[in-house]
């Protein structure tokens, strides 16, 4: 069991968080792509606990504070224009790096928007879903999985909403004994009962059903390879806090000697987005060549 300050270490990812610090060095999920259509493209946003507004202009995409810099006023209220995004309440206008363009209240010749900023960060749209960086300096390249060069045709996205920690979010998706068990079969009923089983087969469904009980009960213990991502997590979270982490994983961590994971925090919210790619050869004459992947992403709302 690990201890109380390892927890929060591991699931707190708001402003100035260890944790938080080294999530922010990679591209993280903001919304979908079909949710910014219509004549208002604009969206309340809040991402690793900071309130944040999503817009659309005719250059792109913009991310910033979700309040005005002058006087607080929420942005998500803002007047959408083709250069960017208007506070309602003065009228001042930001641009998608968050610097301030227009100040209608002061007189002709003012250079007071010259030293108006407000915090904003790069967006890109992959695959129908928008992903910022929040991290410091100059953003990484994004990664070039199947489903994100694959034509459009190919790809759907979706996202759907956990009320849980990012940590236990991603828990979950490397679980080896949950999809065999949960996921066994599409209704509530006894599936073998509806049709005629062979007594072979019947006896496989036995020897499978025996496994996938035997898997539940190990489940009880916390599985090595969690125990490993809590110990790799917690080391580079510690070496974000000190500015030392690179973002990658740290490669020497020794999975015997590994405490358990109990991820404790449930006061915690989790948007996760997939998408997904249909199997396609990529041309007539390169039939092994196919694109048959997909990616998940559990963003922290909270943390």
């Amino acid at each position: 069991m690990i201890s109380r300050e390892q927890n929060e270490l591991m699931t707190r990812i708001g402003p100035g968080t260890p944790a938080g610090k080294l999530l922010r060095r990679y591209w993280q999920p903001v919304a979908l792509v079909d949710e910014m259509q219509g004549d208002r493209p604009v969206k309340a946003v809040r991402l690793f606990s900071e309130n944040l507004v999503l817009y659309k202009t005719n250059s792109g995409y913009g991310l910033m504070q979700r309040h005005c810099p002058h006087r607080g006023a929420d942005l998500a209220y803002g007047r959408v224009e083709p250069d960017g995004l208007r506070c309602s309440f003065h009228g001042w206008k930001f641009d998608g790096a968050g610097k301030c363009i227009e100040t209608p209240a002061e007189p002709e010749g003012s250079r007071l928007c010259e030293h108006i900023k407000t915090a904003a960060y790069p967006v890109v749209e992959k695959s129908g879903i928008l992903f910022a960086y929040l991290g410091e300096g100059a953003a990484p390249a994004f990664p070039a999985f199947d489903c994100f060069v694959a034509p459009d045709a190919y790809t759907f996205a979706f996202k759907g909403y956990w009320d849980c920690n990012w940590l236990q979010a991603l828990e979950v998706g490397i679980d080896p004994a949950h999809a065999s068990w949960l996921h066994k079969y599409f209704e509530d009923e006894d599936t073998a009962a509806a049709v005629s089983v062979d007594p072979r087969t019947e006896q496989r469904h036995d020897q499978r059903r025996d496994a996938d009980l035997e898997s539940a009960d190990q489940r009880k213990r916390p599985a090595r390879n969690v125990q490993l991502l809590g110990d790799r997590f917690e080391k580079n979270a510690e070496r974000a806090g000190e500015g030392e982490c690179s973002g990658d994983v740290d490669e020497n961590a020794d999975a015997d000697n590994v405490p358990a994971v109990e991820i404790t925090r449930l006061d915690c919210r989790t948007i996760e987005f997939e998408v997904c790619c249909h199997e396609m050869a990529v041309n007539e004459r390169d039939s092994q060549n196919k694109y048959q992947s997909g990616a998940s992403y559990r963003r922290a709302a909270d943390g």
